[in-house]
């Protein structure tokens, strides 16, 4: 277990929560592009509780590798016991390939989400929504892909699944993976938090195209011409 690992720890949970945190206050229903609320009370709740989750795992992952690394301090046993589980490696937690690929998608995709927080400015809300003064965005990553954004999402969410599962990792190597509860506990997390929303997420796509270019007509239409895709360049 090596020390090294506390800064991409500290790195990868600022990034994953960057990423998922608003930069702006959730907009009045009448500008929501959908007034379907039959999911609105649980999905933009999501973000609440996978940034709760990854605080909770991240001080964790910290706390146990301190403990491990000074077992003579009077707190140390504790946390030890606390963390470790059944059929846990106390050793093999550090940065492996898996983690390492893992963090730099995460940061990565938060980078580019920070970008589009930028070039949409007040505009960027979570509810997908076109405000009053609505602007027609069409440079920096929107010159690249239509939804940026979502490109964001697809890296730090697969990300967030290597660091978590991958090898070297607290869930792998602490045994909490091992256990009936933590299988419980992460699966749930991961289908419910990681997997459906990032399908109800990505299914917005559509919908917020035909919202913009019924707004923007033929700037929107030109601007489509140009920006083909809509996640990844040369893909989709």
């Amino acid at each position: 277990m090596s020390l090294a690992k506390i800064p991409f720890v500290f790195l990868f949970s600022l990034a994953f929560n960057k990423c998922i945190t608003s930069p702006n206050p959730t907009p009045p229903k009448t500008e929501w592009i959908s007034q379907n609320t039959s999911y609105t009370s649980w999905y933009y709740q999501v973000p609440k509780y996978a940034r709760a989750l990854q605080l909770f795992v991240g001080m964790a992952e910290i706390a146990l590798i301190v403990a491990v690394n000074i077992p003579d301090s009077k707190h140390s046993s504790l946390i030890i016991k606390a963390l470790l589980f059944k059929d846990s490696n106390a050793a093999n937690l550090c940065i492996t390939p898996a983690t390492l690929v893992g963090a730099i998608m995460t940061m990565f995709g938060t980078l580019i989400r920070i970008s589009t927080y930028h070039y949409l400015g007040k505009h960027f809300r979570f509810e997908a929504s076109i405000q009053k003064d609505h602007e027609l965005i069409t440079g920096g990553p929107y010159s690249v892909v239509r939804h940026p954004s979502y490109t964001a999402i697809l890296f730090t969410h697969s990300g967030w699944l290597l660091w978590q599962f991958g090898s070297g990792s607290w869930v792998r190597e602490s045994g909490l993976w091992s256990t009936l509860a933590g299988k419980a506990v992460l699966t749930t997390f991961v289908v419910l938090v990681i997997l459906f929303s990032s399908v109800i997420t990505f299914g917005r796509m559509s919908s917020e195209d035909k919202a913009l270019q019924a707004r923007f007509g033929i700037e929107w239409e030109q601007w489509a011409s140009r920006v083909r895709y809509q996640v990844i360049p040369g893909v989709y």
